[in-house]
C-alpha cells in the first residue's frame, strides 16, 4: 500500500503538469505511455514476442495520435491503413496457432490504447480542454480509489468472479457513487458548463465505463494467465494496469463536450 501511495503521489503530478501545458507535452507523454502500454500487451498475449508486428502495432499508434488535433477523415484513414496493414502482416506470418492472440495484439492493441489517447490529444485542444481533461482523470482517480477501498474494507459479494475474484459489487457501488460526486464537485470547482445534475448523471456513466474497462483488462491479464499487465509503476503494475479506466473514458468524455457545445 505504501508503494501505491507513494507512485501515486509522484506519478499523478507529473501527468496533471502535462494535462496542464498542453502540446507538445502532453502528445509526448501520451505517446511514451502508449508506446510502453502496447509492448506490455504484446508481451502478456504473445509468447515469445513477435517484434516486427510489435512494431507495426507502435506505428499504428504513432499515427492515431498523430491525429490527435484532426478529425473525421484523417482518423478514419489512420485506423483503415493500421487495421490493413496490421490483417496482412498476421495473414502473411501463416502461424495458425498464434493468429488469435496476434489479431488482438496487433489490431486491438492500437484501438484499445492509441485511439483513447488521440481523443485525450483532441480533447486538450478544445476551449477549456485542460479543465475538462482534468475532470475526467480526477474522477478516473475517485472511481478507482472508492472502488479498491471499499472492497478492501467491507466488498463481501464478487462483482466478477470468474473475471477478477477481488472485485465485489460494494466497491462497484462505491465507484459510481464516487464518479458521480467527483464529477459534480469538479464540474462547479473548474467552472464548467454542466448543471449539477448533468455532472452527477455523467459521473455515473463515467464510474461504469471506468469499471467496465478494468474488467476487461483483468479479462486480458486472466486470458494471459498473469497478475500484473507490467511492472514499471510499484504498487500497482504496469503502464496498462494504470490506463485501464481511462481509455474507456476518454471518448464518451470527449463526446459529451461535443454535447455541451
Amino acid at each position: 500500500m505504501r508503494a501505491r501511495v507513494a507512485s501515486a503521489a509522484v506519478g499523478l503530478p507529473l501527468v496533471l503538469l502535462a494535462v496542464y501545458a498542453g502540446s507538445p507535452w502532453l502528445a509526448v507523454l501520451a505517446g511514451l505511455a502508449g508506446l510502453w502500454a502496447l509492448w506490455e500487451l504484446h508481451s502478456m498475449l504473445l509468447r515469445p514476442l513477435d517484434a516486427p508486428l510489435l512494431v507495426l502495432s507502435w506505428a499504428w499508434m504513432a499515427g492515431l495520435l498523430a491525429n490527435g488535433e484532426l478529425e473525421g477523415a484523417h482518423t478514419l484513414a489512420a485506423v483503415a491503413a493500421g487495421l490493413m496493414a496490421t490483417l496482412a502482416w498476421v495473414l502473411l506470418r501463416g502461424r495458425r496457432e498464434a493468429a488469435i492472440a496476434a489479431l488482438a495484439a496487433g489490431v486491438v492493441g492500437p484501438l484499445y490504447i492509441g485511439l483513447p489517447l488521440g481523443f485525450a490529444l483532441m480533447l486538450r485542444a478544445r476551449e477549456q480542454g485542460w479543465e475538462w481533461l482534468l475532470l475526467g482523470l480526477l474522477t478516473v482517480f475517485a472511481i478507482d480509489s472508492a472502488a479498491f477501498f471499499t472492497g478492501k474494507a467491507v466488498g463481501k459479494r464478487p462483482l466478477a468472479p470468474s473475471i477478477s475474484p477481488g472485485k465485489t459489487w460494494e466497491g462497484g457501488i462505491a465507484g459510481l457513487a464516487a464518479g458521480a460526486g467527483a464529477t459534480a464537485a469538479l464540474d462547479a470547482l473548474l467552472s464548467l458548463p454542466l448543471a449539477t445534475w448533468e455532472a452527477a448523471l455523467a459521473g455515473l456513466g463515467f464510474g461504469v465505463v471506468a469499471q467496465a474497462g478494468d474488467l476487461v483488462e483483468s479479462a486480458l491479464k486472466r486470458a494471459a494467465s498473469v497478475k500484473e499487465a507490467g511492472w514499471l509503476i510499484p504498487g500497482h503494475g504496469g503502464i496498462l494496469d494504470r490506463m485501464d479506466s481511462i481509455v474507456f473514458v476518454l471518448a464518451p468524455l470527449y463526446y459529451l463536450t461535443i454535447w455541451v457545445d
